[in-house]
Order: structure tokens, then C-alpha cells, then sequence
């Protein structure tokens, strides 16, 4: 076959591996991809900031070993658009957004535009999974939700797994596609966003603003007490039994319900540490109490009839304890407790009565049961109590002590506790006299806490 000059033109401008048509350049390779378009690949680096929630424990607290681990998987597959986890918490802490307001899309959405970040990872622990809302605009709710294996501890490898998956299921959500292809504009321009926020926006902020403050009150109220005080009165009731060589020559007491106040101070330590105060194992309590019964004797019958004596007739606890709370609602908080006692009723005057004095250890076995949760609780303790000084500091028999309070906790601040305390204590004094000394003060005290 033969051909023209004009014809082997011809040929040679359609063999040539490219042409013009209309103003936009295809080259071969153009040609062959849009016969057949390759699985596109993502390039996970690129794109827009992600703000990634932390998950939580069992008590609401964030899980920091397993949040450092996702970041740093994650990392590795997005690179520096995920946003600072430092600032992520302090966001989340600084207005104390809870698991619950977060997996709202209206929580995620007011937390993205505190960090400036369009895209989110949101993880919410629940093991033996973890879940996983991923959002490809956060105004909009959750473009993909995903439901993953995990074991108890996060290790590297499993956050890695973790990772690789939402950038398997979910990279194409937080990535933007490609806006050319070999020189071809294949998506419209986004339009950008409003300077100034529309109502729906507004009503948006609206939401997660009263959705924050009621999470806050809820949290005031489960949140326990730091200090605690309360100051009260009611009724000591004494009973004095006195044997031995020596009882004939000490005078009978009379005692019937005596007027007495007291005070109660509470301290938990623990509850001032954020990061551990929600533990159930946080609860340690330092306490002291103190009771002062407002009486004076008066002599009947023989020689020192009618004749007065100022009484100083009141009692020192100084202790602590730790309680462990087996779960929230109706279960009860467990623990144990000591403190050192000092009672003493001493009679100023010449009168043939016995003044006391005790110093002692009580050890107690603690326990609170809920009866109305955040509201009303029954508080007991009770054990063996050990003399360690005094006049009559010589054991002669079993002494305890034992309390029952019924707290209450109204509001935020007010507190207030009704119930008694007792205290039986059996000493002796070098074989002349034995005494049994039984001490009750029932009151009710009013007072405050501050948490």
C-alpha cells in the first residue's frame, strides 16, 4: 500500500500520544483511566483538621493510656490533621462535656469549632467493643458508625488495627476527594461557609449550652462532698454502774436526759483530685466530733443536800476512715475506720462522786447504705474500743463504740444528720472499783457541705 505525504500526515497526528480537543489536553494514560478508573487512594494526610474524642471508663473518666494509643495509631495514618489531644481534654474538662453530650451530634459539633477542626473520630469504650462515630462535616450527624473488637488494655498493635480500619471503612469521610484528575476538574467548589452563624446554628450553640449546664448540675449533684460541717444538739444520756472495795464510799448518781451539743467536721482529701475523685475507691474521710453536756450536779439528801457543782461532762473524737462504694444507686459503701476518744466527766467540787477520764482506740467496721440516692443515706459504724490512758485506764471487760446517723444531702450545699452515738466503756482502778460507763448522745445537726 502506498501513501501520500499528506496521508502519512494524517496518520502520524492520530498515533500521536496526545491532541488538543477542545482547549483541554488527554494524554494516553488520561484516555485509558477514563475507559477504566482506578480504585482512587486517598491521601489521608491531606484535608482538614479531625478532632478525636477521648473514650472512658466505667465511671465517666477518660482512659488516657488507651486515648494516647489511638492518637498515636492514628497519627500515622493522618499525620499532624489530627488535633492536639492536650487541647481535645482540656476542651472536654473545661466545660465538663460527658461521654453522653459528645456522642450528640450538637456536642461534637460546638467542641469541633472550639479546635477549628471539620472532621471527627468519636470513641465511646464499651468492652469488649469500642464504638465509633466518624463525621464527615460536623453539622451533620454521623456520616458512619462502626462497632470494633478491643480488649481490655489497648496495646500499640491493636490501636494500629483499630487505626487502619476507620481508614479502611471511613478514610473517604475524613479525606476530600481529589479536585483533578491528569488536569480534569471533576467536583464544583465548595461553597464556603457563613462569617456570621445562621439560626439554625445559633439554636444549635443554644442546645449544647443548655445540654453543658444540665450535665453540670447533674454533676454537682453526684459529685461528694469535700468538707463537711454541721453543728447541732439534743440529749446525752449517761449510766454509770460502779463496783469494788471502794463503791460504798462513793455516792450514787442520778441521771436522767441532759441537754448536750456538738459538733461534727468532715474532710475528703480525695475528692479534691479530679482525676481520681469519681474512683470507688476514693472515699477516705478524716472527721472529728466533739460533745458538751450542759448540766451541773446538785446533792439530795444528807449532809451536802441542796449543795451545786459545775460538771464538765463532754467527749473528743478525732479520726479516719475509708469507705470503698461497691456501685452507684442503692449499693453500699464499704470500709473501715479508727479515731481516738477522749470522755471525761469531771464534778468540781467536794461531793463523794466519781469524776472519769478515758483515753481510747476505737476501731470500727464502716458501712453506708443508700436510701434515697444523692439524698438520703444511713451512715453505721461500730467495733471494739482499746483504753489507753487515764485515771481508770485499766481494762476490766469488753468496751465499744457504735454510731447511726441518717444523712441527708439537699441541694448542692445543705446537709444535715440525725441519729446517736454510743459508747460503753468498763475500767478499773487498781481492784478498789470497777466502773461500766455508758454514754449515749442523741442529737441533730445542721450544717453545710461544700463540693
Amino acid at each position: 500500500m502506498r501513501f501520500s505525504a499528506l496521508g502519512l500526515a494524517a496518520l502520524a497526528a492520530l498515533l500521536d500520544a496526545s491532541v488538543a480537543i477542545a482547549g483541554v489536553k488527554l494524554d494516553s494514560n488520561s484516555i485509558a483511566a477514563a475507559a477504566k478508573p482506578p480504585r482512587a487512594r486517598l491521601d489521608h494526610l491531606s484535608g482538614p483538621p479531625i478532632v478525636v474524642t477521648p473514650p472512658r471508663q466505667a465511671d465517666g473518666q477518660i482512659d488516657r493510656p488507651d486515648y494516647d494509643q489511638l492518637i498515636a495509631a492514628l497519627k500515622r495514618t493522618f499525620g499532624e490533621r489530627i488535633v492536639d489531644p492536650k487541647a481535645t481534654v482540656q476542651a472536654i474538662e473545661a466545660k465538663k462535656l460527658k461521654a453522653a453530650t459528645l456522642r450528640q451530634q450538637e456536642g461534637i459539633s460546638w467542641l469541633a469549632r472550639q479546635l477549628k477542626a471539620e472532621r471527627a473520630i468519636v470513641f465511646t469504650a464499651a468492652p469488649p467493643k469500642i464504638e465509633v462515630r466518624v463525621y464527615q462535616t460536623v453539622a451533620s450527624p454521623a456520616s458512619l458508625e462502626l462497632s470494633l473488637p478491643v480488649p481490655k488494655r489497648l496495646d500499640a498493635k491493636r490501636a494500629r488495627a483499630i487505626a487502619d480500619e476507620i481508614a479502611a471503612r471511613a478514610g473517604h469521610f475524613l479525606t476530600p476527594p481529589p479536585t483533578t484528575m491528569a488536569g480534569l476538574d471533576l467536583t464544583a467548589p465548595a461553597a464556603e461557609p457563613s462569617g456570621t452563624p445562621g439560626p439554625a446554628h445559633r439554636e444549635t450553640v443554644g442546645d449544647v449550652e443548655q445540654e453543658r449546664q444540665r450535665e453540670v448540675a447533674r454533676e454537682e449533684r453526684e459529685r461528694r462532698p469535700f468538707v463537711t460541717v454541721a453543728v447541732g444538739g439534743g440529749a446525752s444520756l449517761r449510766t454509770l454502774d460502779v463496783a469494788g472495795a471502794a463503791s460504798a464510799e462513793i455516792a450514787p448518781l442520778k441521771m436522767g436526759a441532759m441537754p448536750a451539743a456538738g459538733v461534727y467536721l468532715a474532710f475528703f482529701p480525695l475528692q479534691l483530685a479530679s482525676s481520681v475523685a469519681s474512683r470507688p475507691w476514693a472515699e477516705v474521710v478524716i472527721d472529728g466530733q466533739y460533745r458538751r453536756t450542759l448540766v451541773q450536779a446538785a446533792a439530795q439528801g444528807g449532809t451536802w443536800d441542796g449543795q451545786t457543782c459545775k460538771v464538765d461532762d463532754d467527749e473528743l473524737l478525732l479520726g479516719a476512715g475509708w469507705r470503698y462504694r461497691l456501685g452507684d444507686g442503692y449499693l453500699p459503701r464499704l470500709g473501715l475506720g479508727a479515731r481516738w476518744a477522749s470522755e471525761r466527766a469531771h464534778f468540781a467540787c467536794g461531793l463523794p462522786v466519781l469524776s472519769t477520764r478515758y483515753g481510747a482506740f476505737d476501731a470500727q467496721a464502716r458501712i453506708v447504705q443508700p436510701l434515697i440516692p444523692d439524698l438520703l443515706e444511713l451512715d453505721l459504724a461500730a467495733g471494739p474500743r482499746f483504753l489507753l490512758s487515764g485515771e481508770l485506764a485499766e481494762p476490766d471487760g469488753f468496751s465499744f463504740s457504735a454510731e447511726a446517723w441518717l444523712v441527708a444531702h439537699v441541694g448542692t450545699v445543705a446537709y444535715g444528720r440525725l441519729g446517736a452515738r454510743y459508747s460503753q466503756t468498763r475500767a478499773g482502778r487498781a481492784a478498789r472499783v470497777d466502773v461500766a460507763d455508758q454514754r449515749t448522745f442523741l442529737a441533730l445537726e445542721i450544717g453545710a457541705s461544700l463540693r
